[in-house]
């Protein structure tokens, strides 16, 4: 039998090499190589920015576009000043502070929508609890009489 007739052998396992029951390595798990050239990457950050700055200072556009990806934080804290919000009558005017904010360039669109989002998620949230608070107010108010 030849090599090409034993891969093809109903006996083998083609694609999944796992034993039943075990998935292989999780998705998003690193192996040693790729933690270990984080750890050095992260080491040595400091001294790899010093040389893309001089890189860009002597017009290298090449390195900067290949190295910073890697050494700047993909995402960064918004700050921004908002109204205070004491309850779901004060999402309008968060709303109208974010676009604003987007509109005069204070903050991306996408953190403009990641903002209000969350806004979103409270109102529900709030709607909820006050859902809840009538109802069980309701009960009390049918068990007392």
């Amino acid at each position: 039998m030849s090599e090409s007739d034993e891969a093809a052998s109903p006996n083998q396992t083609r694609g999944r090499p796992f034993a039943p029951g075990n998935p292989g390595r999780p998705l998003g798990a690193k192996n040693k190589s790729n933690q270990l050239a984080a750890g050095l990457l992260a080491e040595a950050a400091p001294e790899i920015a010093r040389v893309v700055v001089e890189g860009a200072k002597a017009g290298d556009k090449a390195l900067c576009k290949m190295v910073l990806p890697y050494v700047l934080p993909k995402q960064r804290a918004v700050e921004l000043e908002l109204p205070p919000l004491n309850g779901t009558g004060d999402t309008s005017a968060l709303i109208a502070a974010i676009i604003k904010a987007v509109a005069d360039g204070q903050i991306t669109p996408s953190d403009g929508a990641a903002l209000i989002g969350a806004l979103e998620a409270y109102v529900r949230v709030k709607n909820v609890d006050d859902l809840v608070s009538r109802v069980e107010a309701l009960e009390k108010n049918l068990s007392a009489t």
